[in-house]
């Protein structure tokens, strides 16, 4: 019995250190870059793969503009995630064949990117950082 309860004592201690484990922060883009101040920021997505279960994961790329010509001089990776499933549709049908007849338009649903896109978005925010967004 000696034997079981060292090993829960083993497991629960490991347990408790990786739950206090601090996540890895965002990277957080600098108030001034080339001496101007920050004007801008946003993710930006990259179809990286799809599932078999038709489930995209995108890579999500984060940026930070700087000064009133808005150049872009800081760019980070935050990692690839699972996104949902994207539909693809169009706003009209034709009478006569029933064929799509005009714009298509993709719904792209990007998941656990697109909530991480907005928590980083919002540390943003919260760091006192403005936007011309």
């Amino acid at each position: 019995m000696r034997k079981y309860g060292m090993l829960g004592l083993v497991i629960a201690v490991a347990l408790t250190a990786v739950a206090q484990k601090k996540p890895k922060p965002m990277p957080m883009p600098p108030a001034t870059s080339h001496g101007l101040p920050l004007s801008n920021y946003a993710c930006s997505y990259n179809q990286s793969m799809s599932g078999a279960n038709g489930v995209d994961y995108w890579s999500v790329m984060v940026f930070a503009e700087y000064g009133p010509k808005h150049k872009r001089y800081w760019t980070k990776s935050l990692g690839t995630f699972p996104g949902g499933e994207s539909v693809a549709t169009h706003n009209s049908e034709s009478a006569a064949t029933g064929a799509p007849n005009g714009m298509v338009l993709d719904k792209t649903d990007y998941g656990d990117a697109g909530r991480k896109c907005a928590e980083w978005e919002e540390a943003v925010q919260q760091g006192g950082r403005s936007s011309s967004k």
